[in-house]
């Protein structure tokens, strides 16, 4: 068979491009974008120091993801990236507006939520198999012993 045939199939489309490359005041950076159900538009942005190292990443979430007190955007950008305010605010500005529109223009947003929906199908199937394999369990056990 051939991929095509299956990549239809498959939960990822590998095709769809999520991540951007950036040069920022301090350097390059790779900003991706990503959509969650529950959490909503998430960015992750990891930059790279001069050496070309990278530096760890992070994901900011326009709900707030795990934090109290959600962060802005720019704010976010600022402690991430290591760039000005007024920098971090034009890359906000830009991630919010061409390069979000561009990303659901591509079909991020579709295939982010299908992925979603492909792990939420998947999850389910095991657990469901999980207790029926307890369940065969219990009833084997309560067999044996009568």
């Amino acid at each position: 068979m051939e991929w095509r045939f299956w990549k239809r199939w498959l939960p990822l489309d590998l095709d769809t491009p999520k991540e951007r490359l950036v040069q920022t005041s301090s350097g390059w950076a790779v900003v991706r974008l990503g959509y969650h159900g529950t959490a909503g538009l998430g960015v992750n942005a990891k930059r790279f120091a001069a050496d070309g190292w990278e530096a760890p990443a992070r994901t900011w979430f326009e709900r707030g993801g795990t934090s109290r007190e959600p962060e802005s955007l720019a704010g976010f950008l600022v402690a991430q990236l290591s760039v000005p305010r007024p920098e971090a605010a034009a890359l906000a500005r830009d991630i919010r507006g061409p390069w979000l529109e561009d990303y659901e223009r591509r079909g991020g947003r579709r295939e982010d939520q299908r992925v979603e929906r492909w792990a939420g199908v998947l999850i389910a199937a095991l657990a469901l198999l999980i207790a029926l394999a307890v369940l065969g369990v219990v009833l084997l056990v309560w067999w044996l012993a009568s």
